[in-house]
């Protein structure tokens, strides 16, 4: 039970791979905190509801209010093949939103990001912690993690060496998809990513934040706080507390 006046988090899970198969709207299952479970097929999700069709084998359209639900699960057609949005990178924002990308580049203050979605979006540095190479570090997940909880006062790469890492203080001032721009004592080094587990930006003091209402988890490994959100048919526009605003096809 929530004590009376806390915030109520809710977990939605997208996982389907089409979600209009022949005018078909995807299949939602809600559970409350009590445990009970319905099941509908998806029309829209508002800042107080999710409202479905079809449920419980009655017709018309139902709002089951968000109030009391600990989950919302999107489910649908089998997973995509292997590689087709296989993730090259995960970003964390200063929100600590993860989020999973296929390409991160950098330019001055805005980085270029394609998400697993195939979707390309400009994001301003400012708002990025850390971005990780995935599937060079598992072994050393874990060492990662520590590096990145850490406080900073500038800019650092986290520098493989053999099998622990270590990292170095300077300023990223451009990422390729070959390497990363850095500048140590003035001069400006191009670093291999081959040498590198990951980069970790210096913290952003007052950051701006909103309110998170729940937790959005994306296929891919993704997870994010959301503050706000509205839909469609096709997907979910959500905005982080940090600002950023993302649209989620529900794929």
């Amino acid at each position: 039970r929530f004590l009376k006046g806390a915030m109520l988090f809710f977990l939605i899970t997208l996982s389907c791979q089409t979600i209009m198969v022949g005018g078909v709207a995807p299949e939602v299952m809600v559970r409350s905190l009590d445990g009970d479970v319905q099941s509908g097929r998806w029309v829209a999700w508002t800042q107080d509801a999710i409202v479905l069709m079809e449920v419980e084998a009655k017709t018309g359209e139902q709002k089951i209010p968000l109030a009391g639900l600990e989950q919302i699960v999107v489910s649908g057609s089998p997973a995509p093949s292997p590689g087709s949005m296989e993730p090259r990178y995960e970003l964390q924002l200063v929100d600590r939103s993860e989020l999973p990308a296929k390409s991160f580049l950098l330019s001055g203050d805005e980085a270029e990001v394609i998400w697993t979605t195939g979707v390309s979006q400009k994001i301003p540095v400012s708002l990025i912690r850390s971005v990780r190479r995935i599937g060079t570090d598992q072994p050393m997940r874990e060492a990662w993690n520590r590096l990145r909880d850490k406080s900073r006062g500038r800019d650092r790469l986290a520098v493989r060496k053999g099998e622990s890492l270590d990292y170095v203080e300077g300023v990223i001032s451009g990422v390729t998809p070959e390497h990363v721009d850095f500048v140590l004592d003035g001069e400006s080094i191009p670093v291999k990513w081959s040498k590198l587990s990951g980069l970790l930006f210096a913290d952003r003091p007052d950051v701006p934040s909103n309110p998170a209402k729940c937790q959005l988890s994306i296929r891919g490994g993704g997870r994010m706080p959301v503050a706000t959100w509205k839909s469609t048919a096709q997907s979910a526009t959500v905005q982080l507390p940090c600002g950023l605003s993302l649209e989620i096809p529900l794929a």
